[in-house]
Order: C-alpha cells, then structure tokens, then sequence
C-alpha cells in the first residue's frame, strides 16, 4: 500500500510543491492517500514501458531533490536592529562642540569636522590649524577623557584625510548581531563557501573575511575576552555558506567545553575530539591526508584544490577541511615537540590542497607559539590579553592589553602591517542551538570509518599487536644507543607511519625497554646498554 502510494506521489501531475512543503505536511499526505487507496483498492496505475522509463528518471530525481542538503534560513537568527542603541544626532553634534572648546582651553585650535560612530567606539575627525603639533593632542589624553568624561582609547593620524582622529569609548554599546551581518550585501554575494562575518570596524561597516584568503588563523585572549565567541561565529558562517559535501571540520576541544554542540552535524570528519592522545592521531591523520591530496593534484597537473575541483563533477570535488584546535597550550602538554612538527607541517603546506588550521589559546608565551608557527600563520586576532607581551606574541606590536573585552578585537590580515580594530559579532545558545537542530535534522551524518580508525589507532587506548614488529629488535636497538625513546623518532628512523610507529613504542614498554607515558615529560629509556648486549649474547 505505502509503495502505491509513493508510486502515486511521484507521478502527480503537480510538481510544483517545494521540498519544505512537502515536509511540513507529509504526515496529512500520507493520511489523505491512504485513505483514498483504501475507498478504492483495486485502481491500479497502468504505464507503457516509455512511461515507466520517463516514470523511473522522474523518480530518481524525486529522490535526489528530496534529500537535498537546503542551507539555514534566515528565520532562524535574530536580525533585529535595537534602535536605542545608536545615538542621537543631537548628543553627537553637543559632544562634539564640547571636545572643540576643551581642545581650545588647552590651546589647541581645531575643528571638528566629522563624527563616525561605531559599534563601541565613536571616532571624532578632527582638523589642526598649522602649526599645532599632533603629539601636543596625544599628550592631552587623560585630560580629555577626565573633561569628556569618558575613554579616550586612542589620538591617531587619518592620513587619507589628513585629520587627527579622536576615539572614545561609547556610552551605549551596540550589539554586532550575527543575523545582520549574514542578511548583509557583501555576505550573501560572497561565492567562497569559507566566507566568515567577522563583525564591524570602528566606522559601523561590515567587515566580511575569506579563510581562502587569509589562510591560517592564530586567535588569542583571555576569559570573556569574545575569543570563544569569535569561534561561533567562523563555524557558523561557514555552516550558512557551506554544504556538508563542499566543507568539512575537524574540531579537537581539549577543554570539552565550547564545540560539544556541533556533534553530530554532518559538516563534521569524526566527533569532536576531546582525548588528547586522540587529538595526536587526528593531526597524524591530517598530515596523511594532505599528502595523498597533493598526489591526487600531481595526477591532474593541477597546483591546487580550486583548480582541480573546477575540472571535477560535484560528487569527484574535495572539500575543504578546517581544523579548529581549543585550547593549543592544553594539547601540547602530551607532546610538545611532536605536536609542534605536525603543526608546521600542516601550516607550510596544506593551504595549498583546501586545508586550513585555526588555533585558539588563552596563553600566548613564546613557549606555546613560537617564531617557526607564527611564520607561517598570517592572520591572527587578538582580543583583550593581560600584557603588552602577550600582544607583541601575537601581534608583534602592543595594543591588545588595552582592549575593552566582550568581542573588542584587532585583527592582522595577510599583506597589511598594522592591526585593525573591529567589534565581533555576538550570536545568541539560542540561535546557535536552532542551528546546529537545523542542521542535523537536515541530513544524518555519516563518520568515515577510516578516520575514526586512524583517530582511535593513534589514541591513547591504543591496543598492543601480538604480532612482534620486524623493526622491533633495531627499534630498541637504536633507543638503547641513542637514549631517545618517542613515536616521532621511530617514525624518522626506519621511514614508518605513525600508527606503526605508536605499536612499536607500546611493545618496547610491554617488555620493559622504555618508561610509561609521562605526559609532556620524554619516555625513559630503561634498559641499559650492557644489559641489551647481554640479552642479544643469550639470544644468539
């Protein structure tokens, strides 16, 4: 019966039914021709075979256009622009007259000739009549703001204008929502499928970013600095731009905290990954990838995914993948070193293939990113650090320290020296959660069990083989001699994958060669020389 009526619904002459329709009433459909088979059981559907040809093609592509992945819809944000918060052109125009006749009590003549509001800062234009010295306005930076009665976050040069711009901290802060800046010209016509709303500068326009364009991210700042914040957004621009088989993620969140709500989509390789052994076998994975990737592009004479998946049918295309990693300081206590190589690996090479890496840390010491990493990651954003220090690490110049928190960002992008200000958009858990429900209701995801092997392989509950490696014997052979004992250095001595690798390592401990896992801290070599020379004597 329910084949019947299937048969039935696929040949209807109306075709004009959108797949929302068809899945907001579905279940009245599927009552009301039931009911209309039962009235009259023995009609039947009689087709010739060029009918049921015709017939067969309409329904496969039935079938493909009902399981069509649809992007998010807007209705599922909030888009709503909170009027009270943008100030009036009175107050502008009477602070503005104020800031001139304090800068005159101090003997500064100028005028004001432009105000720009932004998100969290309102920017006065400002003109010097000759010959007053611009550090002579620097200087008169506590004194303003104690006359103004609000911050003065910086005195700088608008050199395209030729005019001193004065910043000072808005009284009402305007919330940068994600809805708006996604319902925004310049996003909506954007074609990469790795398009981000970052949010809005200081003069209140839209900044819109391409991860294809800025490649690599290194993202810094404190607790309720909006680094975490900033995370959503990327993700979830990607995820209203972006088919599941057009981009993919590989989250590891040591911290278990922020990227848990994305399982589950089918944007995602395998489950976001938590075990920080399993983190290490991801990497390895990752690494692994990129170069068959390269091989696949030598095959087609082509230098990079763009131009090989032009010449490609949809389902032949390689996504691109993004590796978001949460929080970078917490990974590297496993293996700082082995981490570290696989890190600038990925971040030498993999743009070239669709492979792009986002690191995020609360602590930037030179010991957690240091100059051979940062050099190949161009784009960084900073949000409020506790040190000049800290943003001269991620920054290579100060700043950072004096930012306002909740989203106040500077942002460094490929090919630009100075870092520029921007206020983050916010997105709501409530709209993150219609999202991430949309999404998941939307297509069931399907892990690729290769991954989760070679995950799971190079984890930490990683299975002894029984069988005993041909390497094992030179393996320890070479760690008695040289007293280094890591997965890495197995994998350099005898040319091996890392899976492999990690099974020599564990039989090695099986037998006593080497210590235990001690964390950040090198495995000890147990087994002294003479004691190996021994052992072999007997063997022999």
């Amino acid at each position: 019966m329910i084949e019947r009526f299937l048969k039935f619904i696929r040949n209807k002459e109306n075709k004009d039914l959108s797949v929302e329709v068809i899945k907001e009433n579905k279940e009245v459909l599927l009552e009301q021709e039931i009911a209309k088979i039962k009235e009259n059981p023995e009609e039947d559907i009689i087709l010739t075979e060029k009918e049921q040809n015709n017939s067969q093609n309409k329904i496969l592509k039935s079938e493909i256009e009902k399981i069509e992945y649809h992007l998010p819809p807007l209705e599922l944000l909030d888009i709503k622009i909170n009027s009270n918060q943008v100030e009036s052109k009175k107050i502008l125009v009477e602070s503005a007259q104020k800031l001139q006749r304090i800068l005159y009590s101090f003997g500064v003549k100028s005028k004001v000739e432009n105000v720009s509001i932004g998100p969290t800062i309102t920017t006065y234009e400002i003109r010097l009549e000759e010959g007053i010295s611009v550090n002579k306005v620097k200087k008169l930076k506590d004194d303003l703001a104690l006359n103004l009665g609000t911050k003065i976050i910086d005195i700088k040069i608008i050199p395209e204008k030729q005019l001193v711009g004065i910043e000072t901290e808005r009284r009402d802060k305007e919330i940068v929502k994600f809805g708006e800046i996604i319902k925004n010209e310049e996003f909506e016509n954007s074609t990469s499928k790795l398009t981000v709303g970052l949010g809005k500068d200081i003069y209140g326009k839209y900044k819109i970013i391409d991860i294809e364009k800025t490649s690599h991210m290194l993202i810094s700042g404190t607790t309720g600095s909006g680094k975490s914040m900033f995370l959503h957004i990327l993700i979830n621009s990607i995820l209203y731009k972006a088919k599941p088989n057009e981009v993919k993620f590989l989250m590891i969140d040591t911290k278990a905290v922020e990227l848990s709500l994305y399982n589950k989509i089918p944007h995602l390789l395998v489950p976001v990954i938590t075990d920080k052994r399993k983190a290490l076998g991801a990497l390895a994975w990752l690494c692994q990838e990129m170069q068959n990737r390269y091989a696949i592009l030598a095959n087609k004479w082509v230098k990079n995914i763009e131009e090989y998946n032009k010449k490609q049918n949809n389902h032949e295309k390689l996504p691109n993948i993004i590796l978001i990693i949460d929080e970078y300081a917490d990974l590297i206590e496993i293996d700082k070193k082995e981490i570290e190589e696989y890190i600038y690996i990925l971040t030498q090479k993999a743009r070239s293939v669709g492979i792009y890496i986002i690191i995020v840390t609360e602590r930037p010491s030179i010991n957690i990113i240091n100059g051979t990493i940062k050099a190949n990651i161009p784009t960084r954003v900073a949000f409020r650090l506790p040190s000049q220090i800290d943003s001269k690490v991620i920054l290579d110049s100060i700043g950072a320290e004096e930012l306002l928190g909740n989203g106040d960002m500077l942002l460094k992008e490929v090919g630009i020296y100075e870092s520029k200000r921007y206020q983050g958009a916010f997105i709501s858990n409530d709209e993150l959660e219609k999202i991430t429900n949309y999404i998941k209701a939307e297509e069931k995801i399907t892990y690729n069990g290769d991954i989760l092997q070679a995950v799971d392989n190079n984890g930490l509950k990683l299975d002894i083989d029984d069988d005993i490696d041909p390497f094992l014997m030179e393996a320890i052979e070479s760690v008695v001699e040289t007293g280094q004992a890591s997965t890495s250095f197995i994998q350099r001595r005898f040319k091996i994958g890392y899976a492999r690798a990690g099974r020599i390592i564990d039989q090695m401990e099986a037998r006593g060669v080497i210590s235990s896992y001690q964390g950040s801290k090198p495995r000890e070599v147990l087994m002294s020389v003479d004691r190996w020379n021994e052992l072999k004597s007997i063997n022999n």
